[in-house]
């Protein structure tokens, strides 16, 4: 999951608990991660899911739990 938001973000550290959003990320790049999370994990996720699940460990629960 860290290395898809490394990937997007093109940053060097990711908390597991940093805000997506707060980061200064946009809805293109929400959408590119969101395209991500369904390749790598195969899961029915929504831009729309972001705003719940705003950082690394709300997603992680998400796909462990789907």
């Amino acid at each position: 999951m860290a290395d898809l938001w490394f990937q997007v973000l093109k940053a060097d550290k990711v908390s597991v608990f940093d805000n997506f959003f707060n980061l200064g990320e946009h809805f293109l790049m929400a959408t590119q991660l969101v395209s991500h999370i369904r390749s790598e994990f195969d899961v029915p996720i929504g831009v729309a899911h972001l705003f719940n699940m705003d950082n690394l460990a709300k997603q992680a629960m998400f796909i462990e739990t789907t």
